[in-house]
């Protein structure tokens, strides 16, 4: 029988892929420690206060690469691995790139010209994603980057332009990883408020998770998360955990439009009775965001 006369359905045991971005300071190696069953793999300083397992540091992209080789084995019963951060990572993946060749630096690599940047794409973050993918297809565990932010004009043909959130990296190496990933989210302090009609700096101390892509920051959403998550400071995941659990979808459905008016309840149940389920996650994420204007007007 010919390989692609087997239809399999998708899904199944594999975790999440999940990319949380941010500035210093804002808690993201504390969020990815607090996911189920964490075992970091520090590429830089930030979880050496935290209590939670992690690997030695390691010193060469082929250590990383050992790491997730080490959990595909089943070697440990961890649930989640946490990779912190990929920003950083990626100076290990420049200097894999060049190693062992007449090249100094990455710029020059196969005679410059930018061929490091596709370079180190095909040598060293595709078949790291491969053997994550592996991993996660062999034990189900969930995949989270971490990775800092930065802000950067957006060229628009279309209008002046304007700033936005982006991750750290360069930028095709950014956009494997986002096209990789299930949920892109930037993890961030909300210290922006609107006083007297006017945007406006001010330190809240809560922190938040957009997961919707918009003109000030890159992001990505296939698990109906809300656009706007506020994140707490005592367990952090579990902001995220209620939504990427598995659960029933109708069940969740009917959950949600018991809080709706009859006639946008009665709306969302007609369209679910006909949706795939991919379908049926846009519609639990549009009665999401219903629940959460109408708390939102009650609350004000």
């Amino acid at each position: 029988m010919s390989r692609m006369a087997q239809i399999a359905t998708s899904g199944g045991n594999r975790g999440r892929r999940i990319l949380i971005y941010g500035p210093p300071g804002v808690g993201k190696s504390t969020l990815g420690a607090d996911a189920p069953g964490a075992v970091v793999l520090p590429v830089e300083e930030g979880v050496d206060d935290l209590e939670v397992a992690s690997f030695p540091r390691p010193q060469s992209w082929e250590e990383i690469l050992e790491a997730v080789d080490v959990l595909a084995a089943g070697k440990t019963a961890h649930k989640t691995l946490v990779i912190d951060t990929v920003s950083a990572a990626e100076t290990l993946a420049h200097r894999r790139l060049i190693e062992g060749s007449k090249w100094n630096t990455v710029e020059k690599w196969e005679g410059g010209y930018n061929k490091w940047r596709q370079g180190v794409l095909d040598i060293c973050w595709r078949p790291l994603l491969a053997r994550l993918d592996a991993l996660r297809a062999s034990t189900g565990m969930t995949v989270i980057l971490l990775a800092h932010s930065q802000v950067k004009a957006v060229r628009d043909p279309d209008s002046e332009g304007w700033d936005q959130h982006q991750i750290q990296m360069e930028g095709l190496a950014a956009g494997l990883l986002t096209a990789w990933c299930d949920v892109v989210a930037f993890y961030a302090f909300d210290d922006i408020r609107v006083v007297e009609g006017k945007a406006r700096g001010v330190h809240t101390g809560r922190r938040v998770l957009r997961a919707e892509h918009s003109a000030t920051a890159v992001a990505k959403n296939r698990v109906g998360l809300p656009e706007l998550l506020e994140v707490p400071l005592a367990a952090p995941w579990s902001a995220l955990g209620r939504y990427l659990a598995p659960r029933d979808l109708a069940t969740e459905l009917a959950e949600l439009t018991a809080q709706l008016p009859s006639d946008a309840a009665e709306r969302a149940s007609r369209a679910a009775k006909t949706a795939d389920k991919a379908t049926m996650g846009r519609i639990i994420s549009h009665a999401r965001r219903l629940v959460a204007q109408q708390q939102e007007g009650a609350s004000a």
